[in-house]
């Protein structure tokens, strides 16, 4: 530690230094050492000095660990939370390209719909089959029905089929934008969410390099307060080797 230079330390944060002889620190002991020049004990209130600033450090160590561990955890909450948000995003484009492909399918059952109209409207009053003419559509049914039940029933059914389908897929339409709806509610929920956190974490850092700076304070004060100590010892030590 006698190569270690304070004042480079104070002035650049040289933290590595730091960490690299802060056990050391904690670990000496002045117990029993004696001025090489005289051999007296060295002073108490020196000793106090040593063993508050010892207990200190022990202290601020602990609570870089708290910290260092909140750290970890609030990174890991926050990485999950983009992970979701991601998941979240693709289950909004899938449902979004299906709302599409179901947008599309029924312009066309639309389009078929309007040309069975149209057909239906260039030959209403005449029958499929005989091509026979009829005064009104009441007529032409009835002829339908006794004539050719079969396929008067199957056109019908096809009808109905139609609209049947022209129905589920509104219903489905309908279904996947609520879904979306519900999609994009949870997403807006996890992107304030992992803005919170961002917030969080970016307190957290700042809080944490307070600390530090006020633990090199602390430090840096100590070890001035360790060294004026030892400069007055040494002049009162020489001061009474000298008379």
């Amino acid at each position: 530690m006698n190569k270690v230079d304070i004042n480079h330390v104070k002035s650049h944060l040289d933290i590595e230094t730091l960490q690299e002889h802060i056990k050391e620190v904690m670990l000496c002991s002045l117990d029993g050492e004696r001025c090489q020049e005289c051999r007296s004990p060295v002073d108490p209130g020196l000793l106090k000095v040593l063993q508050l600033a010892q207990l200190s450090m022990e202290w601020l160590l602990h609570c870089q660990e708290v910290l260092s561990l909140n750290h970890h955890a609030v990174e890991e909450r926050l990485e999950a939370e983009r992970k979701e948000q991601e998941q979240l995003l693709e289950q909004q484009s899938q449902q979004e390209e299906r709302v599409k492909s179901l947008e599309e399918e029924l312009v066309l059952k639309g389009k078929l719909v309007s040309d069975l109209q149209s057909k239906l409207l260039l030959c209403s009053h005449k029958c499929p089959i005989y091509k026979k003419g009829f005064f009104t559509p009441q007529f032409l049914n009835s002829h339908m029905e006794r004539r050719h039940p079969e396929d008067h029933e199957s056109q019908l059914q096809s009808d109905r089929e139609m609209k049947s389908q022209i129905n589920n897929l509104k219903m489905e339409i309908s279904s996947l934008r609520e879904r979306n709806v519900q999609l994009q509610q949870n997403l807006d929920l996890k992107t304030a969410q992992e803005k919170r956190l961002e917030s969080e974490l970016g307190h957290f850092k700042a809080e944490e390099m307070a600390r530090f700076e006020r633990v090199q304070t602390d430090s840096a004060r100590s070890q001035e307060q360790l060294l004026l100590k030892l400069e007055q010892q040494l002049k009162e030590q020489f001061s009474g080797t000298g008379s």
